[in-house]
């Protein structure tokens, strides 16, 4: 099982909209065409003795402790128990490193009880309990340093309540009713979320804010000297992010959107890059220029070129923007292996291992290929002509 960097923010995301959580992570099975013949079953790297998998079948099925291996390193990827082919009981994984990524339980094939995440350096990512598959009850979240994130309840797989979300530095950064419109009831009273800078001051946005939506995040960049404000209704309303400079009176609406983005305000002010995840199988790069309001995709030629030299298709190898050139003139996108990636042992470690770190420098206002980067480690000033 692998659980790459990228996830993060995908994750960060769900938290801040109250939609059906997803699996936490990808795991690793297998799928046999035919009956396997019952006993010990061992499953190696081509002609090679490198265990991949090992376990045992019984009338065909999966039954008794399986483990799973990160191939040529022997590092164990996974390992638990089956019943009639479904997972049951206690089940771990492991990051690459050998360093634990997830710990919990399975009954009857479904996530159950207490469950701990933890990042691939050791850190705690998350912890909290399942039911039915489904995330139930309280949650908490941590910031990569080891301070509290976030903390919530879940019901049925979505978030309900109020959650709390917490800077790094310890301060309250908001407190947010994530209860569905659906489930408050015609009745039922709007409760007004609360947002808070690192400082513990209060941001006031209830003066611009239409009654139809909520605010769900407000999000702080000091570098810039800017805000984001990313508001959401029920119904068929589009989500709403805004943006306010210094220089600005009262909040920029400038992108209507699905699902979730994440937003980046260029150096000198004017153009906003935009990452738009509208589904886990796509994501879509474009820039917003404040001053005009024309926005314009600036992926189309990475995608292109890079299924074209990779033929990467079944992999699910997203666009991820890192950021702008100190003047804004260029744009460097990396592909990274996305949520819906399906680990395949072998196969898919010789994959990532060429391929998974590939990135773009692309003209800002163009989205043309100016250069390309092939290697894992990128040079820090990735905008110059010349290293």
């Amino acid at each position: 099982m692998k659980i790459h960097l990228f996830l993060i923010p995908l994750i960060l995301l769900s938290i801040l909209f109250p939609i059906r959580c997803l699996a936490d992570f990808p795991l690793v099975d297998y799928s046999f065409d035919q009956k396997m013949p019952d006993g010990y079953f061992v499953k190696t790297l081509p002609d090679s003795k490198v265990k991949i998998v090992e376990g045992y079948f019984n009338s065909g099925k999966k039954t008794g402790f399986w483990t799973y291996y990160y191939g040529t390193k022997q590092i164990k990827q996974e390992e638990g128990s089956y019943k009639d082919d479904k997972r049951e009981g206690p089940w771990t994984t492991w990051y690459e490193n050998g360093n634990l990524a997830a710990r919990g339980n399975f009954e009857r094939g479904e996530m159950t009880g207490f469950w701990v995440l933890r990042n691939s350096d050791g850190t705690r990512q998350a912890e909290g309990n399942y039911k039915n598959g489904q995330r139930s009850g309280i949650w908490h979240w941590w910031h990569p340093d080891g301070q509290i994130s976030s903390e919530g309840a879940y019901e049925n797989g979505i978030q309900k309540g109020w959650w709390t979300f917490w800077y790094e530095n310890g301060q309250v950064k908001s407190k947010v009713d994530m209860t569905p419109e659906t489930s408050r009831g015609i009745d039922s009273e709007r409760k007004e979320n609360s947002f808070y800078d690192e400082d513990g001051k209060s941001i006031e946005y209830k003066t611009w804010v239409e009654p139809a939506f909520d605010v769900a995040d407000i999000r702080i960049d000091k570098q810039k000297n800017c805000q984001f404000f990313s508001l959401y209704s029920s119904g068929d309303r589009p989500r709403l992010e805004y943006i306010q400079r210094p220089s600005d009176t009262k909040p920029i609406l400038f992108y209507r959107y699905e699902r979730a983005i994440d937003a980046t305000l260029g150096n000198k002010g004017r153009l906003v890059l935009v990452n738009d995840i509208p589904a886990t199988k796509s994501s879509e790069i474009l820039i917003v220029d404040l001053m005009t309001k024309k926005k314009w995709h600036i992926d189309n030629q990475v995608i292109h070129r890079y299924h074209q030299d990779v033929n990467s298709k079944d992999y699910c190898v997203l666009p991820q923007p890192v950021g702008f050139s100190p003047d804004d003139q260029k744009v460097l996108i990396q592909m990274v292996i996305g949520y819906c990636y399906k680990y395949q042992p072998g196969i898919s470690e010789r994959f990532e291992k060429k391929y998974d770190m590939w990135a773009y420098v692309v003209d800002s206002k163009s989205g043309n290929i100016l250069r390309e980067f092939r290697d894992k480690k990128l040079p820090e000033n990735w905008w110059a002509e010349k290293q």
